[in-house]
């Protein structure tokens, strides 16, 4: 009797491992597939207070923004700067070594290079947008009477260079060239029947308007994101196209949309991340990451995932997936290279220490990631 019971035990076992196996198959096959991975390790967190408006990453520093500071942090968790400064909410944008601050549809603008407050200014409108080059320059978008939008060039030093004036447009977004030379904004006019928008190119040394070049895109399509490449491309993300303009020629390189395109982005500025889904059934759907390196052509690599992410940020050639429980490391190849677990209340993570190391910010903490 006792050895049919436990006969009974073993087939029970058997049976319900492979019912486990069949309803995780993918990822159980992805596990072993990329057993090259290894646990990436937490090096420290910091206590979160209930000023926190949002967050940084610098080439050294993790840099919190909130109501009454800016603050730095290391790659350790060690802070190493707490400047005051007065939000009641914040724009900021990060690059290289610099981020800029200021308060949202308020005056005050904030610039900080490593653990220094380089310039304080203020400008004569309401700002709703900050823009940074990794070299230092500045471009502010905001609003003043009698234009629909302003975009303002600070340098390095914090000295005014010149503004461009939006009187029928709005600005949606600004880049800057890392040679510093070339101003993109991208514009929007909405008073017509269709909604109509264009990336106007601006000579920062050469102001006269016979220099400035405009590239009108499709109708009724709306720029979500422009990012100049290391090689001065401008990449302009709109709601279903990825457009480049190389030698002053504009030129479509992908198109996408819902339901097949989950999720995209050009901020990594090398390549477009993107999150597909495929119907594999009537209740089956297949997730998996899509990474176009921008070269001579458009390559695609591919990364399966069991599940859809969260969240994703990247920065050089590391991206990172925030699932439901667990954080993925996944670089530019298409390979899994880190993963730990992480709790379910994340609210964002960023990755700074030249995308060595990512800070995931939780309701009441910081904890430092080593990657």
């Amino acid at each position: 009797m006792k050895k049919e019971k436990f006969f009974f035990i073993c087939i029970m076992v058997v049976i319900l491992s492979a019912i486990i196996f069949y309803y995780n198959s993918d990822k159980i096959v992805n596990y072993f597939q990329n057993k090259e991975w290894e646990l990436a390790d937490s090096v420290g967190s910091v206590t979160l207070n209930s000023n926190y408006i949002k967050a940084e990453g610098t080439l050294s520093k993790l840099i919190l923004i909130g109501t009454n500071y800016i603050k730095g942090y290391s790659n350790e968790s060690k802070e190493e700067f707490d400047i005051f400064a007065s939000f009641q909410d914040a724009v900021s944008d990060s690059a290289g070594d610099y981020c800029v601050v200021a308060e949202k549809n308020g005056t005050g603008i904030y610039m900080i290079c490593g653990n220094e407050k380089i310039w304080e200014s203020s400008i004569a409108g309401n700002i709703y947008n900050v823009y940074v080059n990794k070299n230092g320059y500045v471009a502010v978008t905001y609003k003043q009477s009698g234009y629909k939008s302003l975009v303002k060039i600070i340098s390095p030093l914090g000295t005014e260079l010149f503004t461009s004036y939006l009187a029928s447009t709005y600005a949606l977004d600004v880049a800057i060239t890392n040679d510093n030379k070339t101003l993109a904004i991208a514009e929007v006019d909405t008073e017509g029947i269709h909604v109509v928008s264009a990336i106007k190119i601006i000579d920062i040394n050469n102001l006269e308007n016979a220099n400035v070049r405009k590239y009108e895109l499709d109708e009724n399509s709306l720029v979500i994101d422009i990012e100049y490449t290391d090689k001065n491309d401008l990449m302009i993300m709109t709601d279903s196209k990825i457009k480049v303009i190389k030698e002053k020629e504009i030129n479509e390189i992908l198109s996408y949309g819902y339901p097949t395109t989950i999720n995209i982005s050009i901020e990594n500025k090398k390549n477009v991340i993107a999150v597909e889904k495929e119907e594999a059934g009537l209740f089956d759907v297949n997730y998996k990451l899509c990474i176009y390196s921008y070269g001579s052509e458009l390559e695609k690599k591919e990364y399966e995932l069991y599940d859809l992410p969260k969240q994703i940020t990247s920065f050089n050639n590391i991206i990172a997936l925030a699932m439901e429980d667990e954080l993925l490391i996944i670089n530019t190849n298409g390979k899994l290279i880190k993963k730990c677990e992480i709790s379910r209340n994340l609210k964002s993570m960023v990755l700074f220490d030249n995308g060595n190391t990512i800070g995931l910010i939780f309701r009441d903490k910081i904890e430092f990631i080593k990657i």
